[in-house]
């Protein structure tokens, strides 16, 4: 095992995965649960195997799911442009 100087803050895997489990929920609600299950025990194995404390798990997943929300919202906001684009150029 190395030693905790060779990981930071926050944990890049619970961010990943926080991250996936958002914009994967959001593209197929009915397996939320499993995502999820998946992010949190991904966050677990961090703080088991002994390679990062809580509060940089607790900070990947912060920021995963932040990027998540905000990757969803800027797709739902790119879709409505891409609408009133097309529908102007169907003027023509």
């Amino acid at each position: 095992m190395l030693p905790y100087s060779k990981y930071s803050f926050p944990s890049g895997h619970t961010a990943m995965s926080f991250l996936f489990a958002v914009v994967l929920s959001d593209m197929y609600p009915k397996y939320m649960y499993l995502f999820y299950t998946i992010a949190v025990l991904t966050a677990l194995s961090r703080l088991y195997l002994g390679v990062h404390y809580l509060s940089d798990v607790v900070g990947g997943a912060l920021i995963g799911i932040t990027i998540g929300v905000l990757a969803i919202k800027n797709k739902k906001l790119i879709n409505k442009l891409e609408e009133k684009v097309i529908k102007h150029l169907s003027i023509f």
